[in-house]
């Protein structure tokens, strides 16, 4: 005997199991004697009952053959009327199913989030499955089509990497350096044969079973392919001239323009030794521009608009970030190296005649000096711009150039015409050189121990 009811809730605990690929789902109470089961043909939807025994029955298994192709189910229990002793029962669901699907009483499904969004890991799968209402059975023999496809990398296919943590404004969703991660985010991995490349985190990687591929997103966020070192090749100084930048070498001392055009007044630039790329801002243009010293492309404007007058420019090689002041409109920016995602860290709120800028990325920190009337003095925060303190102030008025080696921070004092150092917290301060006719920018040239 047959009864029917519409779509709810089971009442109390249930074995449940599926036959013929999902086609039925059967459910028999647990827990206490029964001489029913229940069934749904339409994803419970809607739920048929049946009785499969003219005596009551113990219940203590419900099970289809592995793989839930079979429309032939096994009870397994004891009747409740006498002492235990074990009950096999088989129930043949085929008539209730009907007649073999043909191709019209099948549809395409893809999972997806609450959001709609069937990318899930990556990747979107498309189920071949029977329609809900269709009266038919699928049978042992149905082979479901599984459709794979990879889909573009979006910033939800990333976490941070080892070593990073996302920054304290949440919104931007960017990985930084973790300021007590104590291991070194730059070193290649040990052994690095010549000859072999390694993959350098950009601070972030995919989710793990993410099989997300392409797009610009990837491109940005995966880790880069680096060759292993191959030992120090001739060292060299960058300096500019206003209409011309030049490079130093300090082995043979030849000193050669680099192949510029259109310059008028370079102040500040930086170097990508990876890709081996020059940066550097034009405060007579308003630019900030790029030469690529490895022949991959030619001289080009990574940032033209809502420029005032860049005075500090510096890339930082973990993140992969351009860094800049620009003291005309009181502001400290950072963007990926092609200008995009461009983002605002400190502005006049904190900022009055900011001058230059250093970071140091593996401690997530970056230091600025600044010598406005009310300001100055040399600053500090992590490189998101979150945790702001000035660490020196006293004595300090004209503070031009800033530079910083693994454990000392440097800067040219302009109106006092002398270098000073601190550590990082603006202690330990001292004076390294003195009667300096107005010193400007100052870099590090290796370590104590280099």
């Amino acid at each position: 005997m047959v009864r029917s009811f519409c779509s709810q809730a089971l009442a109390g605990p249930h074995f449940y199991t599926w036959g013929d690929h999902g086609g039925i789902l059967m459910a028999i109470a647990q827990g206490g004697p029964t001489k029913y089961l229940n069934f749904s043909t339409n994803e419970g939807e809607t739920w048929s009952g049946f009785q499969f025994s003219d005596r009551e029955v113990y219940v203590y298994q419900l099970l289809t053959e592995p793989g839930e192709k079979s429309t032939i189910f096994t009870i397994f229990g004891s009747y409740a009327d006498q002492r235990h002793s074990w009950l096999i029962l088989q129930v043949n669901t085929s008539d209730v199913l009907g007649v073999p699907c043909s191709e019209a009483d099948y549809k395409r499904w893809s999972p997806s989030d609450e959001h709609g969004n069937e990318c899930l890991l990556g990747r979107e799968i498309t189920f071949k499955r029977r329609a809900p209402h269709a009266t038919c059975f699928n049978g042992e023999e149905f082979d479901r089509p599984v459709t794979i496809s990879n889909c573009s990398c979006t910033r939800q296919d990333y976490e941070c990497d080892y070593g990073f943590k996302l920054s304290e404004d949440l919104s931007l969703q960017v990985c930084v350096p973790d300021p007590e991660f104590l291991g070194d985010l730059y070193a290649p991995p040990v052994p690095c044969p010549v000859g072999t490349t390694y993959r350098r985190s950009k601070g972030y990687r995919k989710v793990p079973g993410d099989s997300c591929s392409g797009g610009d997103v990837e491109s940005r966020l995966d880790g880069e392919m680096l060759p292993c070192p191959v030992g120090e090749s001739n060292e060299f100084i960058l300096y500019a001239v206003r209409n011309s930048i030049h490079r130093y070498d300090l082995a043979t001392g030849t000193d050669q323009a680099l192949p510029l055009a259109g310059l008028r007044e370079a102040v500040a630039l930086d170097f990508d030794y990876d890709r081996n790329c020059l940066y550097w801002a034009d405060i007579s243009l308003d630019t900030i521009q790029r030469l690529c010293l490895n022949g991959s492309t030619g001289q080009e404007v990574v940032v033209r608009k809502d420029l005032q007058n860049v005075e500090a420019l510096t890339f930082d090689p973990i993140s992969r970030l351009l860094y800049w002041v620009d003291a005309g409109a009181q502001k400290i920016e950072v963007s990926n190296p092609d200008g995009d995602l461009r983002h605002t860290l400190l502005n006049s709120s904190v900022l009055e005649h900011p001058r230059a800028l250093v970071l140091l990325p593996g401690e997530s920190l970056m230091f600025w000096t600044d010598w406005g009337d009310r300001a100055a003095g040399v600053y500090r925060s992590y490189m998101d711009g979150t945790n702001v303190s000035c660490i020196v102030s006293e004595g300090v008025r004209w503070p031009n150039g800033i530079t910083a080696d693994d454990h000392w921070l440097y800067w040219t004092e302009a109106y006092s015409d002398r270098i000073e150092r601190a550590d990082f917290t603006g202690g330990q301060r001292s004076v390294l050189m003195e009667g300096l006719p107005h010193p400007y920018a100052i870099a590090v040239f290796k370590s104590e121990t280099e």
